[in-house]
């Protein structure tokens, strides 16, 4: 008997020997609530412009390695290529809205964003950006406005209608001198205007305002004292989880659309490299904090870029934005929620039905904020019809590198499948190495369980008659 007994024990062993190592697989419950949430966004970032600067790099980008990974479809309220105001509001909002519209549905009614609801649920929250803070993608997590070319208001409401943590990035034109000492003598905000002032500061709530408009391209050579997006992304990253409540942080990196519209090759790569540095700084992140979720995708792609790996061939076909479908990757608590296709506005809904947001409406009239302001500037109205899938509407910035970002009704035709595209089922060996696995080992450890009990029960005898035996 003890001979038996003996024998199953060391089943038992064997069975946790075997099944241990296995719970350190990418496992993530579905249902797991992760305490930060890291959204970033490469504007105009499409499955080329990662495939074009892999082949630059050499070796697949840090975002390539998340472990999950989709598509997600960019098209506005009426069917038309987005905008980023459309673009950024679907992902900052959960619903689809007129180009130029900023936090509002296409009739003009205040939804609540991302980071407004996490900041009611007692988290801390931040934005930042290489292009103006004040800009669309941004403005969508800190605003809500009729146009998009309205960003004094939307700096505005930035320091005055909101409780944002931390906001960094170009704009600082948009803030007078009147809202930046309102920023610092009411609302607590301490104000950062160079690399060296954002590196030593410990204050726990930023207003870090580097260039007047957006920054340079990282290609062309950088002023010193304007942080990369990387040193933003850590920073933001160490300001915010010093609290340990929690913390929603969005990251864009604004240039790479930017570079699309120019059809500049160089620039582009530049700053997708330079954006997937920051990826790779919350990936670091998140691998060490164990509770983080990470996000990574793009507003729409801009450029129509074409590129061929095998050869290097490339050519942009469009200096606007297009309909191409851009990629969606995720890492940490909950990432198994992010794969397949996808349309941007589910992106949103995913995030909000971790922490049980959804809400009982669609929309919902603000009651606390100040009603949408109006632009004085002129803008497109968006049609009333659905447009034909033979033309689309779609967007060009007009000024590049200083000045705000302003937008242009153009048309072009939809692009068809490039010869190189970046799926939800393409992996990388290399990459998928280079980022830690996630700690999430409960399936694992309750499967090691089962299994103990099972040897110990009428199960082990069956193994033990067929293995040991023998």
């Amino acid at each position: 008997m003890k001979r038996f007994f003996f024998k199953k024990a060391s089943l038992l062993i064997l069975c946790i020997a075997v099944l241990l190592p296995l719970a350190d697989l990418n496992v993530n419950a579905a249902s797991s609530k992760p305490k930060n949430i890291i959204l970033m966004i490469g504007d105009g970032m499409g499955p080329n412009q990662v495939a074009m600067a892999r082949a630059s790099k050499g070796s697949a980008l840090h975002m390539e390695g998340m472990p999950y990974k989709g598509t997600s479809s960019t098209s506005n309220y009426f069917g038309e290529v987005t905008d980023s105001a459309a673009g950024g509001t679907a992902l900052a909002c959960g619903i689809k809205t007129k180009n130029g519209a900023v936090g509002i549905t296409h009739d003009s009614e205040i939804v609540p964003n991302l980071r407004e609801l996490f900041e009611d649920k007692g988290k801390k929250t931040g934005l930042i950006s290489t292009v103006s803070i004040t800009d669309a993608t941004p403005a969508a997590f800190g605003s809500h406005v009729e146009n998009r070319s309205n960003q004094s208001a939307i700096a505005e409401q930035f320091i005055n209608d909101h409780n944002i943590d931390l906001i960094m990035g170009g704009g600082g034109k948009n803030f007078s001198a009147d809202l930046r000492n309102t920023a610092t003598q009411t609302k607590g905000y301490t104000l950062i205007t160079s690399k060296t002032q954002m590196l030593s500061t410990n204050k726990t709530k930023l207003l870090g305002l580097f260039a007047d408009g957006n920054f340079p391209y990282y290609h062309d050579g950088y002023t010193a004292e304007i942080p990369t997006l990387e040193e933003m992304t850590n920073k933001g990253i160490e300001t915010l989880k010093s609290s340990n409540t929690g913390f929603f942080l969005m990251v864009e990196g604004g240039a790479i659309d930017l570079a699309g519209h120019e059809g500049n090759k160089n620039r582009n790569i530049g700053e997708t490299l330079e954006f997937d540095k920051a990826v790779k700084a919350a990936l670091d992140f998140a691998a060490q904090d164990g509770n983080t979720l990470v996000v990574v995708t793009a507003d729409h792609e801009t450029g129509g870029l074409k590129y061929k790996e095998t050869t290097e061939e490339y050519y942009f076909t469009s200096g606007n934005h297009t309909g191409a479908d851009v990629p969606v990757f995720a890492y940490g608590v909950g990432a198994s929620n992010f794969k397949g296709a996808m349309i941007n506005t589910d992106i949103n809904y995913k995030i909000k039905k971790l922490y049980d947001l959804i809400p009982t409406t669609t929309s919902t009239k603000n009651t606390t904020t100040k009603s949408v302001p109006k632009s004085t500037s002129t803008t497109k109205k968006a049609p009333t019809s659905t447009i034909s899938n033979s033309s689309v509407s779609s967007t060009s910035k007009t000024d590049n590198i200083s000045g705000e970002s302003t937008e242009n009704i153009s048309t072009s035709s939809i692009l068809g499948s490039s010869s190189n595209e970046v799926t939800s089922t393409q992996t990388s060996s290399a990459a998928t190495t280079s980022n830690p696995k996630p700690k999430d080992n409960g399936i694992m450890i309750v499967i090691v369980i089962i299994a103990g009990v099972l040897v110990l029960g009428g199960g082990g005898f069956v193994v033990y008659k067929f293995v040991l035996k023998k």
